[in-house]
């Protein structure tokens, strides 16, 4: 049976709160290992790269248990979904730099000067909106991907 528009919203915001503590506490364990040589931080990114779609698919009530599982399920693959996240990372933020740098200049040409910085503003803050939707979405794929329970 598929729920309703609110069903969905009530299960989202319950849901809220632990999703924000396990990336939190994900991105605190990222940022240590990235502060210790940025290799354990990249293989970190790997590792943990599936916590958030686990909260949500799974309606994970715990963060830490989301994140055991998050580890578990990317177990020995850890390297190669760090490698795949950081590939795809550069390659849409290069992208998206090139992008936004020639529509600001293509504003900075075209509109009075005094709405020049709205306009930079707005392009980095729809390229910044992109990469970030574009990761949640690769983190998504990845956790379908690894998912024991789905038939592929």
């Amino acid at each position: 049976m598929r729920s309703t528009v609110d069903e969905a919203l009530r299960v989202a915001l319950r849901l809220l709160p632990v999703f924000f503590a396990a990336e939190i506490i994900g991105n605190l364990a990222l940022g240590a290992g990235i502060a210790l040589l940025i290799v354990p931080g990249i293989y970190l990114l790997g590792r943990l790269a599936t916590v958030g779609p686990l909260v949500v698919a799974r309606r994970m009530t715990n963060p830490i248990t989301a994140i055991g599982d998050g580890w578990r399920m990317t177990e020995g693959r850890g390297w190669r979904i760090a490698g795949l996240v950081v590939l795809v990372g550069l390659v849409a933020w290069i992208t998206l730099s090139a992008v936004s740098s020639v529509l600001i200049v293509i504003g900075s040409l075209t509109v009075p000067e005094g709405s020049r910085s709205m306009i930079a503003g707005l392009t980095n803050a729809l390229s910044s909106a992109g990469l970030s939707t574009l990761m949640v979405v690769l983190g998504a794929a990845i956790y379908r991907q690894l998912d024991p329970s789905k038939a592929f």
